[in-house]
């Protein structure tokens, strides 16, 4: 298993990553002032965030990167039960993030961890008759721009597609 991450799934989900970031990124003039806009943005610091997770020396867009780096610091911190400074009306458990099993004291499988961790744990609100935040429509976006993407081995959406399988079933 920490082969099969280290050497296969953490370069694929970070070329994805990448991919996505850099689409939506390629969408943020196109929307700058327009409804779009702040969901869009939510959309391009969230996949930043997974970035970053999976590399700390990775080139963020200028725009973007304080909106990270905050999120990045808080995942980092471990500091417990939170609300996310990203995603507002989120709460999370920062202390998952501290990688644990074969996935601690390998920086790889670490980077892998924390990253996969904010993948399956942070989400965001289609409606909000749980708090005052309206729905978020940054998951669309971020749906548009894993199709949109393209890697050599094929579209972003196709290669996660295929990530999510090997996962499922070792899970």
């Amino acid at each position: 298993l920490a082969a099969l991450e280290r050497e296969e799934l953490r370069p694929r989900m970070y070329a994805i990553t990448q991919a996505v970031v850099d689409e939506l990124s390629s969408h943020l003039p196109l929307v700058q002032g327009g409804e779009l806009d702040g969901d869009a943005h939510l959309a391009a610091a969230y996949m930043g965030v997974a970035l970053r997770l999976f590399d700390p020396q990775a080139e963020m867009p200028p725009e973007l990167e304080a909106l990270v780096a905050a999120q990045v610091e808080q995942v980092l911190a471990g500091g417990g039960s939170a609300g996310s400074v990203l995603v507002s009306g989120f709460q999370d458990d920062y202390s998952a993030y501290q990688p644990t099993g074969h996935y601690a004291g390998d920086v790889d499988l670490q980077t892998y961890y924390r990253a996969m961790t904010w993948f399956s744990r942070v989400h965001f609100s289609f409606s909000n008759s749980r708090s005052s935040v309206g729905p978020s429509r940054a998951p669309l976006i971020i749906t548009l721009a894993l199709r949109q993407a393209d890697l050599p081995q094929g579209s972003a959406a196709q290669q996660w597609a295929q990530v999510e399988e090997v996962l499922n079933f070792m899970v």
